[in-house]
């Protein structure tokens, strides 16, 4: 029976973690966590609830400024690093197409 608890936990952790991995993650789990709907959330950044959907599903592309939106309104800030690196990966998937 505790072997069983045990694996259950872990596979969370690892659920959790593969899920923070990735700035759109991140965004759904903090959205979560505030217990906050997507739509809730989507109006505040001044975006759609699909845009949202999108965002968290990995589907589109995003701009920085819609990422740091959503950070800011969930009380977290992008580091000067990350901008570059996200800015870097959005114009190089433009140009992959």
């Amino acid at each position: 029976m505790l072997q069983k608890e045990l694996e259950q936990v872990l596979n969370k952790v690892i659920e959790t973690t593969n899920e923070l991995s990735t700035i759109r993650g991140f965004i759904r789990n903090r959205r979560k966590y505030r217990n906050l709907k997507q739509g809730d959330l989507a109006e505040l950044a001044g975006i759609t609830q699909r845009t949202l959907n999108d965002i968290e599903l990995e589907k589109g592309n995003p701009s920085y400024a819609t990422i740091e939106k959503l950070l800011d309104i969930l009380g977290y800030k992008l580091t000067p690093i990350l901008k570059t690196n996200y800015e870097f990966k959005r114009q190089s998937s433009r140009i992959s197409r």
